[in-house]
């Protein structure tokens, strides 16, 4: 037995989100290398827009689960955000918004517009108390070598800074999926990004390693925070597992179908993307164009069907990871667009390479991370967010499909840079080495 572990995850199966994904793989390594893995979570509901019960499927019986009451976001998005009758299992028909769909989506912006900035780290804090209560039992009850935190959302560093002061032989790993200061995708304004710091300040100097998932992100907080030390800030990228796409089959079609996994973020809107869908009729006999995720509002759906493109764009809604997979895995072109800033990478990339299809990256900025990863591989073409860039390579993408010679074009081989397993070994050697520090 390597040691006792407490991994606080908000994000954890059966909820479908990249923190979850990633946690689920890591949870399952560490458990095969003989570490002793408890997790304290959330309880959610059946009903949440990313519930998806069989990412439970592979979490080993020897790890505990200890979940608690996830506070009122959470619970608010399970009623009013419900899934039950617009979740698609099947075929790609359109995703519907029920009225109280549409009730929940109208309060939620009005969260992020004039609420948001007072939940202090983020909406997951009324969690907290629940949280502490179960942890600081649990912590009682068991001898734990090392605690890790997970975020998004920053609220599981603050509970375990108060758990690690519970456990004062413990030593403590926070694993960043985005950066909390100065991060492009979740703007704040000065006074709240004062107040952050000085929080963030102190878990950084509490914790004993900070893991970020790009070598920028290890920039940005070494220049942000210089009692950090080099050695203790590692990079473990996000990933995908081998085993589930090679499990997973192609959903195959005999049209050009571009495929979109995921959330679109404010700073990532695809709306120019959808204009130039207007110029390019000449393909729309064979065109078909599949999105994948939770909408927050209707303005995407609401644009297709004013613009007359409802007839080759289809979103599916919040679909289970599996589907997902055999989408991306049965896609004549994956589309991507990056994230500004020149700090994140989006998760879903990693996705895309182990579906190994061609990509079209669309670059938000010049410092586009994803599409450098896109170029390196040669796994498809990258360009500006240029309407006339944009249309110019779905025409190249169509032509090369249409003379079936669309795969020989890019490099889709395998790479194993990015599988879980390899991953999982350096988070295994980082804990080893913040043991003995």
């Amino acid at each position: 037995m390597k040691g006792k572990i407490l991994i606080c995850a908000y994000h954890f199966p059966p909820i479908g989100t990249p923190r979850s994904f990633r946690w689920r793989e890591f949870v399952r390594h560490l458990s095969s290398k003989g570490w002793d893995v408890d997790v304290l979570t959330i309880d959610t509901s059946p009903k949440h827009p990313n519930y998806d019960s069989k990412l439970l499927d592979d979490i080993p019986k020897e790890v505990r689960i200890f979940r608690t009451y996830p506070g009122i976001m959470h619970h608010l998005s399970s009623l009013l955000l419900s899934n039950d009758t617009e979740r698609n299992n099947g075929t790609t028909g359109d995703y519907k918004f029920s009225l109280r769909r549409r009730v929940g989506n109208f309060l939620l912006n009005m969260f992020e517009k004039g609420f948001r900035h007072f939940f202090i780290p983020d909406e997951a804090i009324p969690w907290m108390p629940f949280a502490l209560i179960k942890g600081i039992r649990i912590i009682k009850e068991n001898n734990y070598d090392l605690i890790i935190s997970s975020s998004f959302p920053f609220t599981c560093h603050v509970v375990a800074y108060f758990l690690k002061r519970q456990s004062p032989n413990s030593t403590w790993i926070t694993d960043y999926g985005d950066p909390w200061i100065n991060n492009p995708l979740l703007p704040l304004p000065r006074w709240r990004s004062y107040i952050d710091k000085k929080v963030e300040s102190k878990i950084l100097k509490s914790a004993g390693n900070l893991i970020v998932t790009t070598e920028e992100t290890r920039d940005h907080y070494l220049n942000l925070y210089p009692f950090l030390s080099p050695k203790n800030i590692k990079v473990i990228s996000q990933g995908f597992s081998p085993e589930e796409y090679n499990e997973v089959s192609a959903e195959t079609t005999d049209r050009f179908r571009i495929v979109y996994t995921g959330s679109f973020y404010k700073a990532s809107e695809p709306f120019l993307l959808f204009d130039v869908l207007k110029q390019l009729k000449q393909i729309w006999e064979d065109l078909d164009i599949v999105i994948t995720g939770y909408l927050v509002n209707e303005d995407y759906k609401r644009y297709i069907e004013d613009n007359g493109l409802s007839e080759i764009v289809h979103f599916a809604g919040m679909v289970p990871h599996q589907r997902a997979i055999s989408l991306q895995k049965g896609a004549s072109l994956l589309l991507l667009i990056g994230h500004k800033g020149g700090i994140q990478i989006p998760g879903k990339i990693y996705e895309y390479i182990a579906a190994q299809r061609p990509i079209l990256s669309i670059k938000n900025g010049e410092a586009d991370l994803a599409s450098k990863i896109v170029e390196k591989l040669n796994r498809g073409i990258t360009v500006q967010n240029n309407p006339q860039m944009i249309k110019d390579s779905l025409i190249h993408f169509h032509n090369l499909w249409k003379n079936k010679n669309l795969d020989r074009n890019f490099n889709l081989e395998y790479v194993d840079d990015y599988s879980w397993d390899r991953l999982g070994n350096k988070l295994h050697e980082t804990m080893l080495e913040t043991q003995q520090t």
